[in-house]
This record gives C-alpha cells, sequence and structure tokens, in this order.
C-alpha cells in the first residue's frame, strides 16, 4: 500500500507488517484489520512528525492486541526463557545477530550473504553461507519451550496451512523446520533486496 512517500509492507502468511521499508521496525499482525489500524496510524504519525534527515524513528507503540490475547510489539524481549514469542522477532533476532562481525574489522555474515547475492544479480545468495544461518537459527529455536514454538508454529505458512486443514498440533522436529524455513526465505529476501539495491547504485 502506498500514498505519496509512505510505503507499508504486510505479509500474511508471516503476519509481518514493515512501514517505509524499516525492516528492524517490523509490526506483527494477524488479520488485515489489525493492519489497516497500524497502517493508519504510522501514515497519520509520518504526516504530523516528520522525520529529521539523518535522524532514527522510534518505535510505534501499538494498543490492540492478536487472537493469543497478548499486547502487539515490536520491541524484542531478549530472555528466551518462558516468553511467549513471534515470528517476526525470531527473524529480527536472527537477522540482527547475523549482522554482527565475528571478529573487530571483519565482514559480517550478513556482508558477505550480500556479496554473494550481487554476483548473482540480487537473485540468490551462496548456499554454503545460509547454512550457518540455518545452524544458529535452530540452535536458537532448539532453547524455547514446544508451547513457545507452537506459538511461533501457528504463524508460519506451514502452520496455517496445517491448521487450515485441521492439523493443530505438530511435533517439535516438524515446528522447528517449519519455523527455520520462513525465517530463512525472508532473510534470503532481505539479502537479495539489500544487494539489489548496491546493483542499481552501480549502475549509470
Amino acid at each position: 500500500m502506498r500514498k505519496g512517500t509512505f510505503l507499508a509492507e504486510w505479509w500474511p502468511s508471516s503476519a509481518k507488517l514493515v512501514c517505509n521499508k524499516k525492516w528492524r521496525e517490523g509490526i506483527h499482525c494477524h488479520d488485515y484489520q489489525q493492519a489497516l489500524k497500524v497502517i493508519e496510524r504510522s501514515y497519520g504519525n509520518s504526516l504530523r512528525d516528520p522525520e529529521p534527515l539523518g535522524s532514527t524513528q522510534q518505535p510505534l507503540p501499538l494498543g490492540f492486541t492478536d487472537d493469543h490475547e497478548m499486547p502487539v510489539t515490536d520491541e524484542v524481549d531478549d530472555s528466551l526463557a518462558g516468553a511467549a514469542r513471534y515470528l517476526c522477532e525470531i527473524q529480527f533476532e536472527v537477522e540482527d545477530a547475523i549482522r554482527e562481525p565475528l571478529k573487530k574489522n571483519q565482514p559480517s555474515l550478513w556482508d558477505k550473504l550480500v556479496r554473494s547475492s550481487v554476483k548473482f544479480d540480487g537473485g540468490g545468495c551462496d548456499g554454503i553461507l545460509m547454512r550457518e544461518v540455518e545452524i544458529f537459527t535452530e540452535s536458537l529455536l532448539g532453547k524455547m519451550s514446544d508451547g513457545e514454538l507452537h506459538i511461533i508454529w501457528k504463524d508460519t505458512e506451514n502452520g496455517v496451512m496445517a491448521i487450515g486443514q485441521g492439523f493443530v498440533d505438530a511435533d517439535r522436529v516438524e515446528m522447528i523446520h517449519d519455523i527455520a524455513l520462513d525465517i530463512y526465505q525472508t532473510i534470503a529476501d532481505h539479502v537479495c533486496e539489500e544487494a539489489q539495491r548496491h546493483l542499481k547504485r552501480r549502475r549509470p
């Protein structure tokens, strides 16, 4: 959805809403009514408070709740134990981790992925490097309880399809696989988008 310079993108399969390409400030919205409320509010805020050049916009506080009757927020809780999490929160956590350089003055895994994607003209990225993302993601999900995984799994593309077909339960291995699959795809998409921006800047 676009109006003037304001852009809102919503992916129903992952319940993710992003305004103005600010991926790290993504918001979890289960249905289009919630998404429209957030879009309307974000658009109104962008009109009232134009963002100064070089500044960082603060996360938008939300007042509605999702179908788990828990507050929807774009703030990530650092603790894993006993915390109900959302799919986009885990994705952001993985993405933030791979943006951090392993050693000082060394490129991060994210930087390496973007460079590899540039070689593929922004249409893909190195599979060996993505395996490192998989290992980290599975390790992160492995620390979570079955209950936490189930909450997140219900938001995955495979989870939504399974529930729609009457299968409301999944074992731990299936849930980790389905959650990780959505995360890999989202991160690969973001890597390719950044690579495409690099390619556009290079072309006259």
